[in-house]
């Protein structure tokens, strides 16, 4: 019993003993996106990275971009100790002359300095439009859920949802997109006209067929005159779910362990009963035995001094197993040979 004790709280504290594996990097900051009005000033936005391993570590960082809209401001090495935060400042720049209104995508790549081999993307969208307070027309993209898990080839839907601010014109061209976050460039591009006089749903399915394992954004732009309204959502091709805004992942691990716990602890106790059920049964048995040594009438003497030897070799291994206590062994032990002296005296 007190080995399958033993056992089973080693079983309990194995996962503690073997443990798990360890990410010793930790993206907290996994894409950018931000609007600015046209002609706005230049802003920094912050990509947070933490080191949860026991050592210090060294990233590179780089900038990916076809259209020069952001700068990684400082070094761009980033050395973080065990348990310790990194900041990576991204600068955004919406005012720069050759940029129109529209959707601007790019990257910010972190290889870990060991091997670059490991890295990681971090996508970054720019919109530039007309100041939403004068916007005459705005515009939002909704990746439909049907469409993710979203695989090379999947047909990707989106709603996109048109609103008339306060154009008096009903009339908006409408423009959608879908851009490479690795190249920056378009890959996808449509356009059509919508009359909207208060609000318009669009049902959109883009296609696919061209587009690589990677990360995409998709982008709608609404124009009439001077206003532009701009909307975009990133999408990951080949399983990834939608980034923006993130999906939370469900980890049962807890679940899991607490159910095994339960499960072996019932194991226990269960065989705990059964164990002391059959110690007491046992000793029972034995205690029955022992009253009947006591209570025994001999009348053939040769065959009663056989019962007896044999009587005492049972007391003996009862209680080398331990299923009578030392008190009652003497006892036995002491009226069998009381009795055996008896049966002696008459032969």
């Amino acid at each position: 019993m007190r080995k399958i004790f033993i056992f089973a709280v080693f079983i309990l504290l194995m996962p503690g003993i073997i443990g798990e594996p360890i990410e010793d990097f930790d993206l907290r900051t996994p894409f950018i996106k931000a609007f600015v009005k046209d002609g706005g000033n230049a802003f920094t936005q912050i990509i947070s990275i933490f080191n949860s391993g026991s050592e210090d570590r060294k990233f590179i960082v780089e900038e990916k971009s076809n259209t020069d809209f952001f700068d990684v401001s400082g070094d761009k090495t980033i050395n973080i100790g065990p348990r310790e935060f990194g900041f990576i400042d991204v600068m955004l720049d919406g005012s720069k002359k050759n940029l129109k209104q529209g959707v601007y995508v790019g990257e910010v790549v972190i290889y870990d300095s060991l091997n670059f081999n490991n890295f990681v993307d971090v996508p970054v969208v720019l919109e530039i439009g007309t100041d939403k307070e004068k916007a005459k027309f705005g515009v939002a993209v909704e990746i439909s859920r049907s469409s993710l898990p979203f695989y090379e080839g999947d047909k990707l839907n989106a709603k996109i949802s048109v609103f008339n601010l306060e154009a008096q014109l009903d009339l908006v061209a409408v423009s959608y997109k879908i851009f490479s976050v690795e190249s920056g460039d378009e890959v996808y591009e449509y356009s059509e006209i919508l009359n909207v006089k208060s609000q318009l749903r669009v049902d959109k399915e883009f296609p696919t067929e061209n587009l690589v394992p990677g990360s995409y954004v998709v982008g709608a732009i609404v124009k009439q005159g001077g206003s532009v309204g701009t909307a975009a959502e990133i999408v990951n091709v080949a399983g990834n779910e939608l980034l923006s805004p993130p999906i939370e992942k469900k980890d049962f691990s807890a679940f899991i362990f607490i159910g095994v716990l339960v499960f072996l602890i019932g194991a226990v106790i269960l065989l705990s009963y059964y164990w002391n059920r059959r110690v007491l049964i046992e000793a029972k048995d034995w205690r029955n035995r022992l009253k009947d040594i006591k209570e025994e009438k001999f009348g053939d003497n040769a065959r009663s001094l056989r019962r007896l030897n044999g009587q005492k070799l049972v007391l003996d291994r009862a209680f080398a197993s331990h299923y009578i206590s030392e008190k009652s062994y003497k006892e036995g032990v002491r009226e069998i040979n009381s009795l055996m002296e008896k049966i002696k005296k008459r032969l």
